[in-house]
């Protein structure tokens, strides 16, 4: 049997939607964990917010996100100098 070193990503901007979702394989060197998978996908194709995201992870195991997620993009501070 071959072992997968992929995340399989699948993300619906909507839900219910008669849309394709947007998808994506990463390799499981590049990305730590089904979340950042996930979010890597929302940010290359500029999505704030998405109503469902599947994802299987190299293991066979799946996650899931039946309520939506959400980029949060942090601000980093710069301080001010007088």
């Amino acid at each position: 049997m071959q072992n997968e070193s992929f995340y399989d990503v699948a993300i619906w901007r909507y839900w219910p939607s008669s849309d394709l979702p947007y998808v994506a394989f990463l390799n499981a060197d590049v990305v730590s964990s089904a979340l950042v998978a996930a979010l890597h996908v929302m940010a290359a194709n500029k999505l704030k917010h998405v109503a469902r995201v599947a994802v299987k992870c190299p293991d066979r195991s799946y996650q899931r996100w039946e309520h939506g997620l959400t980029l949060y993009q942090q601000r980093e501070e710069i301080p001010a100098y007088d």
